[in-house]
């Protein structure tokens, strides 16, 4: 029997350097600059100043206001790059191959961002025919019925985060254990031909932000580049190509009860699990099965399969809820496919009894 568990112990069955975080820190690297992007003051927002003084005089009190000063708040625009997937395993030969990032609008207004993917220098080999993918309805789950074949973002709140697939082909002549970096990079579309002066929301005035200046973005939430100095190489993912027999690879998106993506009392968490199966895969009988972590509820009805919902029961269908956790029996699945299982948790409110 062949089972597959949601477990990272193995380089073979499971992706390396997975991002999969705890739930008190479902945001990652990524919470300080969101918490900085949602206290920041909204671009266009007018502030205004009036001092007051008062007196007593020889007919008695006396209040004078002075003149009103004010002034508009300018737009900073600046972008981070989150890596979701470090490292994914492939073979040769094989097609949609994905590795996925997250795309956060660290400014104080609503930007799209302009996408270019491009490999690193002196890699073992190049993907072919590869194309950017941006989760447009905001899910976390890939769906091409739904999701977009983009070279630009939808426009992004200050603070708001989307999740980006770059998928490639892998060319039959490469070689066991070579490598093939990936680098996205995201640059604001208000600067796509250089612009200055008021072009930002409510005609503000444009300020780039730190992830921007020099052309390049820093450490492992590097934004995109201008054409000027050479990026900072920090926020690829890397395509190994190997014997494949399986992997399950595990992402993670959230929603809090305001719209945004802050892992809060409340949020909701989306968990993926996609099941691929390499060439060389003889899987009878796989099973998937994943705890709900401590601090969270699971969400009752959100249990699919490839977007085919699922009930909670044990009856007739493929899934269930049961015992704290989900469990999926696939049945029987042909070598160089996937299948992807999502579901949905709350954190847990203030005061829950859980």
């Amino acid at each position: 029997m062949f089972r597959l568990h949601a477990l990272f112990a193995s380089r073979r069955t499971a992706l390396s350097g997975a991002v999969v975080c705890a739930l008190v820190s479902a945001g990652c690297a990524a919470i300080p600059a969101l918490a900085r992007a949602q206290t920041m003051t909204p671009a266009g927002t007018m502030i205004d100043n009036v001092a007051a003084m008062g007196f007593t005089d020889r007919d008695g009190p006396v209040s004078l206001a002075s003149n009103k000063v004010s002034l508009r708040v300018q737009e900073i625009v600046d972008v981070s790059v989150e890596t979701l997937t470090p490292e994914v395993e492939v073979e040769p030969d094989t097609h949609n191959q994905r590795l996925a990032f997250r795309i956060r609008n660290l400014g104080n207004g609503r930007q799209a961002f302009d996408l270019s993917v491009s490999e690193l220098q002196g890699d073992d080999f190049d993907p072919q025919f590869c194309s950017i993918i941006v989760d447009w309805d905001g899910d976390g789950v890939l769906d091409m019925t739904r999701d977009k074949v983009s070279n630009v973002t939808p426009e992004l709140a200050p603070g708001q985060a989307v999740i980006v697939w770059v998928s490639c082909s892998i060319p039959a002549g490469a070689v066991h254990g070579a490598l093939a970096r990936m680098l996205l990079r995201a640059w604001p579309s208000v600067l796509r031909n250089g612009m200055t002066g008021p072009v930002g929301n409510d005609g503000t005035f444009i300020v780039v932000g730190p992830n921007l200046r020099g052309g390049s973005g820093g450490g492992n939430n590097g934004g995109g580049t201008d054409g000027g100095a050479p990026p900072t190489l920090t926020t690829f993912a890397t395509f190994k190509v190997g014997q494949v027999n399986a992997q399950l690879i595990k992402t993670q998106t959230v929603l809090d009860v305001a719209g945004g993506s802050r892992a809060a009392p409340g949020s909701i968490v989306t968990y993926s699990l996609e099941a691929r199966f390499g060439v060389g895969a003889n899987a009878r009988q796989v099973k998937i099965s994943d705890a709900i972590p401590a601090g969270s509820t699971y969400v009752p009805g959100s249990l699919a399969v490839d977007g085919a919902a699922l009930t909670d029961a044990e009856d007739g269908d493929a899934g269930r809820f049961a015992g704290g956790g989900v469990e999926i029996a696939l049945g029987d699945v042909e070598a160089k496919s996937s299948r992807t299982v999502t579901f949905k948790v709350r954190i847990d409110p203030l005061g829950s009894s859980q």
